[in-house]
């Protein structure tokens, strides 16, 4: 078997078994929010999960800071003029068993970037958010 073709062979089971986690997780860690980005709102399943920064203050102390962060489906991500790239200023939106909304602002750090793909094929995407109220 050439070199070439045992790569590809490689990389389609690695892209088959990061789908069948995707999915798993999807099915049993996440839960239905409400991803707004302004006037369009997008019902999907996501997970939730947390990410600590580490942040140099302008003291030049280093700090800590912890976002919870919401893993979705790339594919879920879409509006009615297509593919949503995360950004901040959107909000996630989730709605506990007692009718309470928690709203969670897309947010990073300094110049951390306010989302990260989860896997090196673009499938998954884990959000960075900060809570910011309730309602």
């Amino acid at each position: 078997m050439a070199v070439a073709e045992e790569d590809t062979r490689v990389t389609n089971l690695l892209s088959r078994s990061v789908a069948a986690l995707a999915a798993t997780v999807k099915s049993a860690a996440a839960d239905t929010v409400l991803y707004r980005t302004g006037a369009v709102a997008v019902s999907l399943r996501a997970a939730k999960g947390k990410t600590t920064f580490e942040v140099v203050d302008q003291a030049g102390l280093l700090e800590r800071q912890e976002s919870v962060d919401w893993i979705v489906d790339a594919a879920d991500l879409v509006g009615p003029t297509g593919r949503i790239t995360p950004a901040r200023g959107h909000t996630v939106e989730e709605t506990d068993a007692e009718g309470t909304v928690h709203v969670y602002t897309v947010n990073a750090p300094g110049k951390e970037p306010p989302y990260r793909w989860l896997d090196p094929y673009r499938t998954a995407l884990r959000i960075h958010t900060k809570h910011t109220g309730t309602r």
